[in-house]
């Protein structure tokens, strides 16, 4: 038997009596979903993708100054580089879990301390989970035998982890630097997407 002509971009399949069907063409960026056994399949919209999610940065030019030793919130402010939707508590400086995105979230905080007097001893990249430090994660980066006579003006660090989130948790990255006495500038990223 010849095929006769059809629509560009459409499928041909079988419906469960075993003749011929059509798939009807999906729109830009969708997918062909199986719908099980006795069911023609169908274009849908990708489930999951990541979304949402949000990076948001502080530069150089924005630094934040800490005091040596002081645990404390970084006050990311300068533009999001990528955002889904609105998910960053710009007062508080905190990611919040919009209402029906409850789920599995993955979180990853990098952080960069520098100190002019080059006196770094280490320092600690945190990300707090509803404000508190029970569940957060510590990276203490540094020398091993680091003491007063240390000679360091920078210490780069990062810290990952999934969290399972429910609608209004909220996710903060926070720091501290151990220094000789001086204060330090703080710069990073703070990355957060969902996961499932």
């Amino acid at each position: 038997a010849q095929m006769a002509g059809g629509t560009d971009g459409n499928i041909i399949t079988y419906d469960t009596s075993g003749n011929p069907a059509v798939v009807a063409t999906g729109s830009d960026g969708q997918i062909l979903t199986s719908a099980g056994a006795d069911a023609v399949p169908a274009f849908e919209d990708a489930a999951g993708g990541n979304s949402p999610y949000m990076t948001i940065r502080k530069t150089y030019s924005n630094r934040q100054t800490i005091t040596d030793y002081a645990y404390s919130k970084i006050t990311f402010s300068d533009a999001k580089i990528e955002s889904q939707a609105d998910l960053w508590d710009g007062t508080n400086y905190r990611f919040v879990v919009p209402s029906g995105e409850a789920g599995k979230y993955f979180a990853t905080l990098s952080l960069r301390v520098d100190n002019a007097s080059t006196n770094l001893i280490n320092t600690f990249v945190m990300i707090y989970f509803n404000g508190s430090d029970t569940n957060s994660l510590n990276y203490n980066v540094g020398p091993e035998d680091a003491d007063a006579s240390a000679t360091i003006s920078n210490i780069a660090g990062s810290v990952s982890h999934i969290y399972d989130l429910s609608v209004g948790d909220y996710l903060e990255g926070w720091t501290a630097a151990n220094t000789t006495g001086n204060d330090s500038d703080v710069t990073g990223t703070f990355t957060v997407f969902k996961i499932g």
